[in-house]
């Protein structure tokens, strides 16, 4: 069948439940009898093609329960009315000039999902150590600070992230895929994580500089098959290119690599927070950051962008009242 084609191909068995045709013949079963077993073979099809109705069903369910095409809660309702929601099955990529807050956010949005709905998470800090980012999520159960509140709420909210779902990967570094991904494997079946976050792609990903993005296309395919396949969601952090200036809003087509990144990704964030130039004066800083869907594939979802309110000292991101 590889050879001459399937299309040329259908599928007949022979009479009597001889395993051949010719054992069928030896056995003396009439020609005829063979022949008109042939003529009502059955054309090959493939499994994986099927006609539009094969699918009705999955209209009715979400034109029945409409609510379903929506995923969790971001915990941020500005974010939730332009993606509708974290959808597990589904590769999320998020960029941001340098500083901009990008493993901050997905810190937060990790602890968001920890709480509510309350997915087990797994957060894989490539570029820093975990204790960082454990750090920022005490310091939002406590509201400020963790290296400066009491010692009373600081055991409190170590007490309060102790009880969360939340899980990290202690690989600092270049990590193999194969490696990576049969980690958050584990993590699904034994922990039953359904949300992960990688920070980031060029960090963690090994490849030859000859040939990235051949490399970057791997691998985005890859997380977003794993995704997929595992029913969780992955947010990927990836960097842009080069910017002309320090602190520039970052586009879809500034995204470093691959167009693969994306194509493939089924969402695709920005964030950008205004920094003064001299960065030490914090106090100088807007505590706005703009989070911009640039790519938003479920229907139910849209492009545009909204402004979260951030607090320094506790990492926390809010909507604006």
């Amino acid at each position: 069948a590889k050879t001459i084609g399937l299309h040329r191909c259908a599928r007949a068995k022979p009479p009597g439940g001889h395993k051949d045709w010719n054992d069928a013949l030896a056995a003396g079963v009439p020609a005829a009898d063979v022949q008109r077993e042939i003529e009502r073979a059955d054309q090959y099809r493939p499994d994986e093609i099927q006609g539009a109705q094969s699918y009705f069903g999955q209209l009715d369910s979400l034109r029945n329960q409409p609510d379903s095409a929506f995923g969790a809660t971001t915990g941020w309702e500005s974010v939730d009315a332009l993606m509708r929601g974290i959808r597990l099955g589904e590769l999320t990529v998020i960029t941001g000039d340098t500083g901009s807050g990008k493993t901050t956010f997905c810190a937060a949005l990790a602890w968001n999902i920890a709480r509510n709905p309350g997915w087990p998470v797994l957060f894989a800090p490539f570029e820093s150590r975990p204790a960082p980012v454990v750090q920022k999520w005490v310091g939002m159960e406590a509201g400020g600070e963790p290296l400066s509140i009491g010692p009373a709420p600081y055991e409190a909210a170590k007490e309060d992230v102790g009880r969360l779902p939340m899980y990290v990967l202690d690989r600092w570094g270049e990590c193999d895929l194969a490696t990576l991904c049969a980690s958050v494997e584990w993590s699904v079946a034994h922990l039953g994580v359904r949300f992960v976050v990688l920070d980031h792609l060029h960090f963690f990903l090994q490849t030859d500089p000859r040939y990235e993005r051949q490399g970057i296309d791997a691998a985005m395919k890859r997380l977003s098959l794993l995704a997929s396949d595992l029913g969780v969601h992955v947010l990927l952090v990836v960097h842009p290119r080069t910017t002309e200036s320090d602190n520039e809003r970052i586009a879809m087509a500034q995204l470093k690599g691959s167009s693969g990144i994306k194509q493939i990704a089924s969402n695709v964030l920005a964030i950008w927070r205004h920094r003064p130039k001299d960065r030490a004066k914090k106090e100088n800083t807007t505590p706005k950051t703009v989070v911009t869907v640039l790519k938003c594939r479920a229907d139910v979802g849209e492009e545009g962008s909204t402004v979260l309110e951030f607090e320094h000292g506790s990492c926390r991101y809010t909507d604006i009242e």
